[in-house]
């Protein structure tokens, strides 16, 4: 993978089910072998796809791209970045608040 097919967008009402199997694909597969399903399920808690639209709606969303395939999405409240997630099985990973290229 290169950065050439990464690229940055505000969220659309449309990403919603997107960010959501971004949400759960991430819980799921970093906690697995640490947490047990029902903690996993706990964490997912209330998030669905509506939940997303509701925050997607109030415009403070970015989505990453790979091609044209959500990879991953931050949200924010004022001040405060609130939800850095990504799909660990595209080779990025979070360290921090930053996104890094997986070099394993």
């Amino acid at each position: 993978m290169t950065f050439d097919d990464v690229s940055f967008r505000a969220a659309r009402r449309e990403d919603a089910e997107a960010v959501f199997n971004v949400t759960k694909a991430s819980i799921d597969g970093l906690a697995r072998a640490s947490y047990s399903h029902n903690q996993i399920q706990n964490w997912m808690g209330h998030r669905t796809p509506a939940f997303y639209e509701e925050l997607i709606a109030k415009g403070r969303m970015t989505v990453c791209l790979r091609g044209r395939i959500v990879v991953g999405f931050v949200d924010a409240e004022p001040g405060e970045v609130t939800r850095p997630i990504y799909l660990a099985r595209s080779r990025w990973r979070r360290t921090g608040s930053a996104t890094a290229r997986d070099r394993d």
